[in-house]
């Protein structure tokens, strides 16, 4: 359960995305890039998340673990999606010496990727800062508050 939120924190993944991606979730561009295809979502659309070597690699491991003909990327012995309490209860143990201001949980885990989408901002024209929170985590909008900074 932690590779699981490994890839949420570097995709910025709702739980239920994470849940629900199938096993042949990575899709690649003309030009060699590679992305995380995340399924249809709490705002009922999907997207497209760039995804770094490290994510693309630790996707592949979790790709070739487990059976091979099957719907999810994550499974569980049972044959069927893995469950949402599996991984708080993962998350809860790997936080729990950490001196951090209230409780971890797996959407602050999200905003933790929030906050490191902003440094991708250099990359676009200025004032995109916006677009980049949207489009990566799939947002109507970003809020502007301190509890991303927080994590």
């Amino acid at each position: 359960y932690r590779q699981g939120l490994f890839l949420m924190r570097n995709t910025g993944l709702r739980i239920g995305e994470l849940m629900a991606l199938e096993l042949n979730c990575v899709r690649e561009d003309l030009n060699g890039n590679r992305f995380l295809k995340v399924p249809l979502g709490k705002l009922d659309n999907e997207r497209l998340v760039p995804i770094d070597e490290e994510t693309f690699d630790l996707i592949g491991k979790l790709q070739h673990r487990g059976r091979r003909k099957r719907r999810w990327l994550l499974e569980s012995p049972t044959r069927k999606k893995t469950q949402y309490v599996k991984y708080t209860r993962a998350l809860h143990n790997a936080c729990q010496d950490l001196e951090i201001p209230d409780r971890m949980t797996t959407h602050r885990l999200r905003h933790s990727y929030a906050v490191s989408a902003q440094a991708l901002c250099q990359w676009f024209p200025h004032g995109h800062r916006q677009w980049t929170g949207e489009v990566f985590l799939g947002r109507e909008q970003m809020p502007c508050n301190g509890l991303f900074l927080e994590v």
